[in-house]
């Protein structure tokens, strides 16, 4: 992956984490809800108990200050953790007045547990059920009940913590077939199916980013569009399933000859886009040029006969040759076009201004 896609990656991963804490502040209001619902059905008095009182104005000022002052500009994993274990500890509190052990709300710490199980990992989800198991031992028994403890009195509280630890299990491993599920779905959506190129969506949209970061920073960025000669011969030759391995071989040339900052995509068919950053036309022409040089001399061997096969290139620069997409593009489709009629096999730049009927460069 380049660097560029490597941020656009990481662009959308802080856009998730931000939606996430998003949903952790809604579901943090809800207990705030449920836990003021019970004590209104329950008829249990808030007033007649400052630590209730406490723990629900310092939760309710935690969630203020966390998700609705400056601290809200602040994305990160150790936030929803930060988020989770308050959580843990309101929860405890209210349990340790509402019944320990016995209270109705107990079940309220799922809520915490499959938010770190969603959000958090595994590795910090599984210590946050763990902390959570040793409070639910500690509001199982007294601490004279712990010195005699027998395992018929340990079963009950074991099967409830046994509880939590596999709704963690249950969680973290659909959350990693989902993840999984996700990476393969960007990565089709991101790459040709047949060559695992970029394809021309995503290759247009890195194209335009491009654009943007070399006019703001006044950089120069370079396009190649290659293309194989004659191989609509060689495709009726060797048929389709030939001809697709014909296509991934170019495409594996392509990739292993270029820099690993080049975003190189399956512009359709036999054609290919090369897009290099911070290259002016003159260098992007000596890495084509080699580039060529490289296709005609490898050996390419399909179904048992061995292939010649040679590439076309055209070659336009920002900002020389165009300063939108669609007119870089145009300028390298006419340089390829005019490396196709003198003769193929050969690479092209056209001049600045694309003056009609000259080659400012044209090599074979």
């Amino acid at each position: 992956m380049n660097a560029t896609m490597a941020e656009n990656v990481l662009s959308l991963r802080k856009e998730e984490l931000i939606r996430l804490i998003k949903r952790g502040a809604e579901i943090q209001w809800l207990l705030l809800v449920l836990v003021l619902l019970y004590m209104q059905l329950s008829k249990v008095s808030i007033q007649g108990n400052p630590v209730i009182l406490i723990a629900l104005g310092g939760y309710t000022l935690f969630i203020l200050v966390s998700h609705y002052s400056w601290l809200k500009n602040i994305s990160n994993r150790w936030k929803l953790a930060t988020d989770t274990w308050a959580t843990i500890a309101f929860i405890t509190l209210i349990l340790w007045h509402t019944g320990k052990i016995d209270s109705p709300l107990l079940s309220l710490y799922l809520f915490a547990i499959i938010t770190a199980a969603i959000t958090l990992g595994e590795g910090i989800a599984l210590l946050e059920v763990g902390l959570i198991s040793t409070i639910c031992l500690f509001l199982s028994f007294t601490p004279p009940e712990l010195a005699n403890l027998t395992l018929y009195k340990l079963s009950g509280p074991l099967i409830l913590v046994f509880s939590f630890w596999l709704t963690a299990y249950v969680t973290i491993k659909l959350m990693k077939v989902t993840e999984d599920a996700k990476v393969q779905i960007e990565h089709l959506a991101h790459t040709d199916y047949l060559t695992g190129l970029y394809n021309l969506r995503i290759f247009l949209i890195l194209m335009e980013q491009e654009l943007v970061r070399s006019s703001r920073f006044k950089n120069n960025f370079t396009i190649m569009i290659i293309d194989a000669d004659d191989f609509k011969t060689i495709k009726n030759s060797l048929g389709n399933a030939g001809g697709d391995k014909v296509i991934k071989m170019i495409a594996d040339a392509i990739r292993s000859n270029l820099r690993s900052t080049d975003i190189v995509a399956r512009y359709g068919g036999d054609k290919y886009a090369v897009l290099m950053p911070e290259t002016c036309a003159a260098n992007a022409l000596v890495a084509g040029e080699r580039l060529r040089k490289r296709i005609a001399k490898t050996p390419f061997t399909v179904n048992g006969q061995d292939i010649q096969i040679t590439a076309s290139i055209g070659i336009a620069g920002y900002p020389d040759h165009g300063t939108e997409v669609s007119e870089l593009l145009n300028s390298a489709d006419k340089a390829l076009l005019q490396s196709k009629g003198i003769g193929k096999n050969r690479i092209t730049v056209l001049p600045n201004g694309l003056v009609t009927g000259r080659l400012l460069v044209n090599v074979k």
